[in-house]
Formats: structure tokens, sequence, C-alpha cells
């Protein structure tokens, strides 16, 4: 049977790594409807607030750099409901912002 020893080390080592911060997503929808914005709050930092079209340009511009996994924008189709097309969107850039802080967690 193999032995176990605390090393207060080990302790230290994993107490100073830092954890991916958590962060929520909210859809705001104006009063006319007709612009959509998505907000980032971010643990213990910014929000970040933006119109899909501005995500989707960031996307287009680290896509080469991200995992094969993340899938491309999602689209707007023919009598697709507004609030589920918000919903996959948002769930979208939820995943792209997971992926980033797991990739880059001191940046």
């Amino acid at each position: 049977m193999a032995r176990f020893r605390h090393s207060t080390s080990l302790y230290k080592e994993l107490e100073g790594m830092q954890r991916t911060p958590s962060f929520s997503i909210d859809v705001v929808v104006s009063e006319d409807k007709k612009t959509v914005v998505y907000i980032v709050k971010i643990e213990n930092g910014q929000n970040i607030q933006r119109r899909f079209e501005d995500y989707e340009r960031f996307y287009n511009k680290i896509r080469d750099l991200l995992p094969s996994h993340i899938a491309t924008p999602p689209r707007r189709r023919i009598l697709q409901n507004d609030i589920r097309l918000q919903e996959k969107r948002k769930l979208w850039i939820a995943q792209m912002t997971q992926t980033l802080f797991e990739n880059n967690p001191n940046e």
C-alpha cells in the first residue's frame, strides 16, 4: 500500500494557481426589439457589452487560434424564433469566452 504524506509545498503551489474566472451573460433587447446586446459579466472584472456582430467579428479574427470544437456563430434562419436564436447566440458566446479563459489563464 502506498503512503501519501502531506506536503505543504504542494498545497501552496495549488493555492497559488489561478482558477478560471466565472462569468455570466445577459441578453438585453431594446424596446423596439431591433437591437440586441449581449453583456458578458466577468467575476471581479469589467462587463463587456456588445452586439452579436461585434462578437462575430472578434471570432473571425481569432478563429485560427481557437480549438476546432468551437462552432461557427449561430445564424438567423427563416421562421426561427428570436428568443431561441438569442439563446443559441448566448450559449455560443459563453463557449467561446470559457475557451478563451481556459487557454489564456494569465491574460
